[in-house]
């Protein structure tokens, strides 16, 4: 069983990474969503040093940031927006020409060009936590979308942005390709793919690492999109396996219809005998509590069951209080549920 941990390369990681190491996870995350290369390197650093002191085996797992679109600049770095708010999300560099405008002016960092966004069905942030209605989308003409906080909630420099029914491109970004270069030169084990809509990302990046030299890393595939969902079994048949990113699934999709792609996802990759992550909210409430909800368990347990075969955590061991106890919850909550699947007591 899998127990994926993220670890922030500063101050805060150098004190964790002992603790999970310790714990049991068996593979680190490198997320390159939010760390630099330098940051890369210093993690992967003390994961062979601590398998050479300890002898352990614990492996290497750089997730590349994909397709993903982020928040620009906002005011003083957060601002908390209400239900009725206007926002104008545009193009980064065009935020101060809008004048006397009576809302807040968001740019979206993307790659690619902004008029993928004129199709897009609504804007979501945080878990799909906080919602935009578009009210006019010019994003092919004038390079901006008008739109209406529904749920409100804090918006944050650098944070992720969700636009289902947006055109994603089939292909790796420059900058995966790019990050995906450099982990093969640190001989990372694993290369974990963001934002999946087809089996063409997949084989791009096999072309890449054949390319590259004799090392090669398993490739995964993230399903959090409902282009990726409709394409699973390509997907499946193409990767060494998947993870189901259940934040960004909820977003793209529907927060009430990530149990049953979960279970369909999972069960498609037993059966294709690959590889089954389950990442986000796996033990959320150990980020401030020492007790996990039986929910929470039962989920885990559920997962199992279903076919996954590891999870991955992702705040609970970056920034959660309790880092080295969610490994520990989660190694004996997976045993449990291995050993009722097998009919062992």
């Amino acid at each position: 069983m899998e127990i994926i941990c993220t670890i922030i390369p500063d101050a805060r990681g150098v004190e964790r990474f002992p603790l999970v190491y310790d714990a049991g996870m068996t593979m680190i995350r490198l997320n390159f969503t939010h760390i630099d290369q330098d940051g890369a390197k210093r993690l992967v650093k003390a994961t062979r040093t601590f398998n050479k002191m300890r002898g352990g085996s614990v492996r290497i797992l750089q997730d590349l940031r994909g397709p993903k679109l982020v928040m620009g600049r906002v005011p003083g770095g957060e601002v908390e927006v209400p239900a009725g708010q206007p926002v104008r999300f545009c193009k980064p560099g065009t935020e101060d020409g809008f004048g006397r405008y009576r809302g807040l002016v968001v740019p979206v960092v993307m790659e690619g060009d902004f008029s993928a966004l004129a199709t897009a069905r609504r804007l979501t942030a945080k878990d799909a936590t906080l919602v935009f209605e578009i009210m006019d989308n010019r994003a092919d003409r004038e390079g901006w979308i008008e739109a209406e906080v529904l749920r409100g909630g804090m918006l944050r420099t650098e944070k992720g942005l969700n636009a289902p029914g947006m055109k994603r491109e089939s292909k790796l970004t420059d900058k995966d390709s790019k990050d995906l270069a450099f982990g093969i030169g640190l001989k990372v084990d694993v290369v974990c793919l963001s934002f999946v809509s087809s089996a063409a990302e997949v084989k791009q990046a096999r072309r890449i690492i054949k390319k590259k030299g004799a090392h090669k890393p398993e490739v995964w595939a993230k399903i959090e999109t409902a282009e990726g969902v409709k394409k699973a079994a390509e997907i499946v048949e193409a990767a060494d396996g998947i993870v189901i990113g259940r934040g960004d699934l909820a977003a793209e999709t529907s927060r009430y219809e990530v149990a049953g792609h979960q279970r369909r996802l999972t069960r498609l990759a037993a059966k294709n005998k690959k590889s089954c992550m389950v990442a986000t909210g796996i033990l959320e409430s150990l980020r401030r509590s020492v007790n996990p909800t039986f929910a929470e368990l039962r989920d885990i347990h559920t997962s199992v069951l279903e076919g996954a075969t590891g999870f991955i955590l992702t705040s609970e061991t970056s920034v959660g209080r309790n880092p080295d106890l969610a490994v520990t919850i989660l190694l004996e909550a997976a045993q449990a549920a291995k050993r009722s699947k097998s009919g062992k007591k």
